[in-house]
């Protein structure tokens, strides 16, 4: 496999994946660290919001996302020639658009009880 196709596989499983796991860490809350912006503070794993005001979790979200797609997305990457020609290259945006509306969706569900 080329450098080129092995660059188009990690792409397009990096894509995916970040779609994917974004998706769950947000839902279930899975974020690396966490920061408080009143207070300046930043602290691995959730906590709940401290006297100085708001938590904010988006980039633990981010983080988790990044570092489980990176990993995916290196597997990817080095799988045999005749496995990864099955992968469209369509899912590279199909996945993430499929990802915001899900998201999306899960939010309004929220929003909406």
């Amino acid at each position: 496999m080329t450098a080129s196709r092995r660059f188009g596989v990690f792409v397009i499983a990096f894509a995916i994946a970040y779609s994917a796991v974004y998706i769950v860490a947000m839902h279930l809350n899975f974020a690396l660290f966490r920061y408080h912006p009143a207070i300046g503070e930043f602290a691995f794993g959730p906590d709940k919001p401290r006297e100085g005001g708001p938590v904010m979790y988006w980039y633990g979200w981010i983080a988790t996302a990044a570092i489980c797609a990176l990993a995916v997305a290196a597997i990817a990457a080095t799988l045999p020639d005749q496995l990864t020609r099955r992968l469209p290259a369509t899912l590279a945006w199909v996945a993430p658009l499929a990802a915001m509306v899900t998201a999306g969706g899960l939010m309004a569900h929220f929003l909406l009880r």
